[in-house]
């Protein structure tokens, strides 16, 4: 009984607790708490699911909020479904992930067309498999920011546990690059992927 009830009111001295690390706006480190066991989360920075196939290709690819958005109604204005033509005109959501940052949506840079983070509403778009055929979706510009949202918190919790996320030092290496004019930003967002891949791979 006396530990149902220790445990009933560790949620809460948690919640209310002073955070002791470095999670400014600017940042996503934390000091390390043993408490908080995230080393196994199936999950990236995005917090989305990793390694995820599609059934008939077998095909890798990230499982977002976007994609889980699909399965839910009261997502039915955010996701809507175009074709694969339509979508080449479009920026995959994982490309336009890369380029920004929650810091760029709380001071509003996403609605700069000058900006890297620029985002258009419905201009990214995912991937998904149903019922054994390839679907497209365009996602609304809140869909992206929920998005960058979600990986915001999941990379807090990472950082506090002590887990070490490669996913953000490969986003923070490139963009200090496009920000220093090291790398255009035209470039990045035509070889996403590759820069992606290749920073990422070098990162220890």
């Amino acid at each position: 009984m006396q530990s149902r009830r220790l445990s009933a009111t560790r949620p809460a001295q948690t919640a209310g607790g002073e955070e002791t690390g470095h999670g400014s706006i600017h940042g996503t480190l934390y000091q390390p708490d043993e408490r908080a066991p995230l080393a196994g989360g199936k999950v990236t920075a995005i917090n989305v699911r990793t390694g995820t196939k599609y059934a008939s290709n077998g095909e890798e690819y990230n499982y977002t909020v976007a994609h889980w958005g699909i399965t839910e109604a009261r997502f039915r204005k955010h996701v809507k479904s175009i074709t694969e033509e339509e979508a080449h005109k479009l920026v995959l959501l994982d490309h336009m992930l890369m380029l920004i940052t929650q810091d760029d949506v709380v001071h509003r840079r996403v609605f700069d067309p000058n900006h890297r983070s620029f985002v258009t509403n419905f201009g990214c778009y995912i991937k998904a498999e149903i019922n054994g055929k390839f679907k497209y979706f365009a996602v609304s510009r809140q869909m992206v920011l929920f998005a960058v949202e979600r990986r915001k918190a999941w990379r807090m919790l990472q950082s506090k546990a002590g887990v070490v996320n490669k996913d953000y030092l490969t986003q923070k290496n490139i963009l200090a690059k496009i920000d220093k004019g090291e790398l255009p930003l035209a470039d990045a967002k035509a070889r996403a992927k590759e820069i992606y891949d290749t920073e990422f791979a070098a990162i220890k």
